[in-house]
C-alpha cells in the first residue's frame, strides 16, 4: 500500500509538473489547463495543495519578470478563482495558499518575499468582494502584508499594497490600512509604490485631500496618475469650490497633456462651446484670465477631437 501510495504521489507531482510546464507557454493554453489541473486534484485532493506548493517553490524563487513566470502566477491565480463548486473559487485552497505563502513573505530571499506577495494579493483579488475572509487569514495577512509595506525592494511593496486593498476601512481615521496608504503616498521614494496606493485607496473624508495632493507629485507619472484616478474615481461636483479651484490651477501649470484632459473633464463642455466662462466652477473661483487660459489650452489640444457622449454643466 506505502508503494502504491508513493507511486500515486509521483505521477501526482509529474502530472502537476506537466501542466504548469503547458500554462507557462500561454495565456490560451490556461483554460484547458485548469481543467486538467481540476481532475488531477480530485484523484488526489489529500496530497495535491502540498505538491502544488512544493512544485510552486520553484516559481516563486525567480525575482526577473519573465513572461514566463507571470503567466504561471496567473494560471495558479485563475486555477484558485475557478477550482470550486461551479467553476468559482476554491476558498479552502486559496485559504491554504495564503497561509503558505505569507509564511514565505518574510523570508530573506526577495524574490521570495515579491512572488509571495505578488500571488498573495491575486489570490485574494480572485475570491469576490463579498467573499467572507476567516478571522486566521485576515490576521495573517494583515500582519505579514502591513511589514511588507516597508520592505527595502519596491515591488514587494506594490503587492502589499494590492494585498490590503480590501481590508481598508475608510470610515475611521485610525484605521491602520489607511494610515500606511496615506504615509506612502506622502513619503514613498518609489514612484510605482505611490500609483499603487492612488489606484487601491479607498475615496473618503479621511483621503480624499491626499489623493489631490498628488497632482503636485514631483513625479510626472504619479501626477498624471492622479488626474486618471481623479477622474475616475471623484465626481467633480463631489469636491468643494477650493479643491476644484487648487486642480484647476495645478493642470494650468502643469505642461502635459493629461492635465489639460482633466481640465476638460472638470469643464465638462463641448471644447467649443461658448458657455464655458458661465458653467465652469463660477465667476468667483477662478479669474477671466485664468479662463480663458483653460479654454485656450482645451480648445487647442481638443479642436479635432470628437465630442465626449454625456458632457453636461458641472
Amino acid at each position: 500500500m506505502d508503494d502504491l501510495g508513493g507511486r500515486s504521489e509521483a505521477m501526482a507531482d509529474g502530472r502537476i509538473a506537466e501542466i504548469l510546464n503547458r500554462a507557462q507557454t500561454s495565456f490560451a493554453a490556461h483554460r484547458k489547463c485548469i481543467e486538467q489541473m481540476k481532475a488531477v486534484r480530485s484523484a488526489d485532493s489529500a496530497g495535491f495543495d502540498p505538491i502544488l506548493l512544493q512544485t510552486l517553490r520553484h516559481v516563486l524563487l525567480v525575482f526577473r519578470r519573465d513572461p514566463c513566470i507571470e503567466r504561471l502566477i496567473q494560471f495558479t491565480v485563475s486555477f484558485a478563482g475557478h477550482a470550486g463548486p461551479q467553476d468559482g473559487p476554491d476558498q479552502g485552497l486559496i485559504y491554504r495558499l495564503i497561509d503558505a505563502l505569507c509564511d514565505g513573505s518574510g523570508a530573506k530571499e526577495k524574490a521570495l518575499r515579491f512572488r509571495s506577495c505578488q500571488l498573495v494579493a491575486g489570490l485574494l483579488s480572485v475570491m469576490g468582494d463579498d467573499a467572507e475572509i476567516t478571522e486566521e487569514i485576515w490576521s495573517k495577512v494583515m500582519s505579514q502584508m502591513t511589514a511588507r509595506l516597508r520592505d527595502r525592494v519596491p515591488v514587494v511593496r506594490v503587492y502589499a499594497v494590492h494585498a490590503l486593498a480590501r481590508f481598508q476601512d475608510p470610515s475611521t481615521a485610525d484605521d491602520l490600512v489607511t494610515k500606511e496608504f496615506l504615509r506612502i503616498m506622502g513619503s514613498d521614494p518609489s514612484r510605482d509604490v505611490r500609483k499603487a496606493v492612488l489606484s487601491t485607496i479607498a475615496i473618503s473624508q479621511f483621503t480624499l485631500d491626499a489623493v489631490l495632493q498628488r497632482t503636485r507629485d514631483v513625479n510626472e507619472d504619479v501626477r498624471k496618475h492622479a488626474f486618471v484616478v481623479i477622474e475616475h474615481k471623484i465626481p467633480v461636483r463631489s469636491l468643494t469650490i477650493a479643491q476644484r479651484t487648487s486642480l484647476v490651477r495645478w493642470g494650468l501649470r502643469d505642461r502635459y497633456e493629461y492635465a489639460d484632459m482633466y481640465l476638460l473633464m472638470a469643464v465638462c463642455l463641448p471644447p467649443t462651446d461658448g458657455r464655458l466662462q458661465k458653467e465652469f466652477l463660477g465667476s468667483q473661483v477662478l479669474s477671466g484670465h485664468d479662463l480663458q487660459v483653460v479654454a485656450a489650452r482645451v480648445r487647442f489640444r481638443h479642436s479635432e477631437a470628437p465630442e465626449e457622449p454625456g458632457c453636461g454643466a458641472v
